[in-house]
This record gives structure tokens, C-alpha cells and sequence, in this order.
């Protein structure tokens, strides 16, 4: 997960629509090594524990079928490969 949210959500309870709960820790995420801007990150409305990450992706990062993305949160950090198509 991504952390603490503000506003809070309890545990074991399903997240708000309104407001969102956003992510106090913002993550990073680079494509093909491009930093990507996010857009959102926080818990999944009406969701036990799920977190989601939107991001814009530009229209110059690198196509292929093993694109690495990186995504570091706090003192995490993960990668995996990636297919990206136009």
C-alpha cells in the first residue's frame, strides 16, 4: 500500500467517494526511465485496502514489450517490465 491517507480511513473499512482518500506520501514513477506526472493516488472508493495511481504518460516514452516502470513510495521502490503500444 501507499500508506496513510488523509482524510484517515479506519481499517477494515471501505474507502470514501467523497472526499477521496489521497495518499499523504506521494509516490514517484518513471517509464523507460521518463518521470511520469501523477494525476492520483490514494485508496479505491468503496474498497477494503486498495490503492490506485494514475498517471500521465507522455507521448515520447519508449514503446516496446519489456519498457521497465519504476514506482517508489517512501522508502520502497519496485520494477517490472512492461508492453507499451500507441
Amino acid at each position: 500500500g501507499l500508506g496513510q491517507t488523509a482524510p484517515a480511513v479506519a481499517t477494515g473499512a471501505a474507502a470514501p467517494s467523497d472526499p477521496l482518500a489521497l495518499a499523504l506520501t506521494q509516490p514517484a514513477i518513471t517509464l523507460g526511465g521518463e518521470p511520469l506526472s501523477i494525476l492520483y493516488a490514494g485508496l479505491v472508493p468503496g474498497q477494503v485496502g486498495v490503492y490506485q495511481i494514475n498517471a500521465f504518460v507522455p507521448w515520447w516514452v519508449k514503446t516496446g514489450m519489456q519498457v521497465p516502470l519504476v514506482l517508489s513510495a517512501g522508502t520502497q521502490t519496485v520494477s517490472l517490465d512492461v508492453r507499451v503500444v500507441q
